[in-house]
């Protein structure tokens, strides 16, 4: 993933956008007006390349695929939250929350053994999260022990600054 101006200046300063295309694979130009702080937009982009766009129409966030993997450029410094999620879902990544649900609680998984890992969740608001698992499997309280469902949904409901500690066998 390429953030912002990857390349633009050498270490002494000097600025060279056939620098930032030698490192990147990508073809830039500067925006005509910078947007949230960002410098620069993909001229060669495919319109299936482009995730997302700037308000005057010009690629803002690029995925590039080549063989098994793929270049992202993102034009602003700011990486959110559903960005993010988009991204590695794209990549094939387990995502433990739905869409809808990201910004609501932040979460960490461990994988501790082949089919085991521990989650800890962390509400950012009053919400009922539903976490994904990646199959049908018991889910417990890590710290008390108790069962709290098995399958491969599991609703949680928590408080504003809840954390949870959760183990998946």
């Amino acid at each position: 993933m390429w953030c912002w101006a990857p390349g633009w200046r050498d270490n002494e300063g000097v600025p060279d956008l056939a620098r930032m295309t030698r490192l990147t694979g990508f073809h830039f130009k500067p925006l005509a007006k910078p947007v949230d702080q960002a410098l620069f937009t993909v001229t060669d982009a495919k319109p299936e390349e482009v995730l997302e766009r700037f308000p005057d129409g010009s690629p803002s966030v690029v995925m590039r695929r080549h063989g098994a993997g793929a270049d992202v450029f993102v034009s602003k410094p700011d990486l959110t939250a559903p960005l993010l999620h988009r991204l590695a879902a794209l990549a094939g990544a387990h995502l433990y929350l739905p869409e809808s649900e990201v910004g609501k609680a932040t979460l960490w998984a461990t994988r501790i053994r082949d089919n085991a890992c521990v989650l800890e969740v962390q509400a950012m608001e009053d919400t009922t999260l539903h976490l994904r698992f990646p199959s049908a499997q018991p889910i417990r309280d890590a710290i008390t022990g108790l069962p709290l469902g098995q399958g491969s949904v599991l609703p949680l409901k928590l408080a504003k600054g809840e954390t949870r500690v959760l183990l998946a066998e």
